[in-house]
């Protein structure tokens, strides 16, 4: 009788056990991304955001430069940088100014507003009680009952 055949299993084996553990390893990579995901991003959140700012600064100036017919000078790209922070720390403080403005304006109105609905309703309660005390003045109250009669 010949011998059945009989493959070598150790290799799938060993390919199987190194599969699940890189599928493991992988798992845990995930597991620890996942736990700290906002630990791990911020930063490349944080810089893109900062990247993209600076991104549009430079291309507004640019259009900014090109409608005023002012030249641009080259500058390093930190000094660049730091004109960016300082312009938009300037704008800051215009728009912020220019709401407080618009605020105390429309602040003033409501309390103007506010005075006159006041006045308004204080003179309708004058008028409300003259017009109470006149009718009191004017109501004739019956006269007395007569005593009862003594037996």
């Amino acid at each position: 009788m010949a011998e059945e055949f009989k493959p070598n299993i150790y290799p799938i084996i060993y390919w199987a056990l190194a599969y699940g553990v890189i599928a493991g390893f992988l798992l845990f990579l995930v597991y620890l991304l996942s736990r700290y995901i906002t630990v791990v991003w911020f930063p490349v959140f944080a810089v893109g955001l900062i990247w993209g700012a600076y991104r549009n600064y430079r291309k507004q100036k640019r259009v900014w430069s090109q409608a005023s017919g002012v030249p641009l000078a080259a500058k390093p790209p930190l000094q660049e940088f730091r004109d960016a922070i300082s312009d938009v720390v300037d704008a800051s403080r215009d728009m912020v100014a220019q709401q407080r403005a618009e605020d105390e304006a429309i602040a003033s109105e409501v309390a103007e507003a506010e005075a006159d609905a006041i006045e308004e309703e204080a003179a309708y309660a004058r008028g409300f009680r003259r017009e109470i005390e006149s009718q009191r003045s004017t109501e004739t109250t019956p006269p007395p009952p007569p005593p009862p009669a003594a037996a």
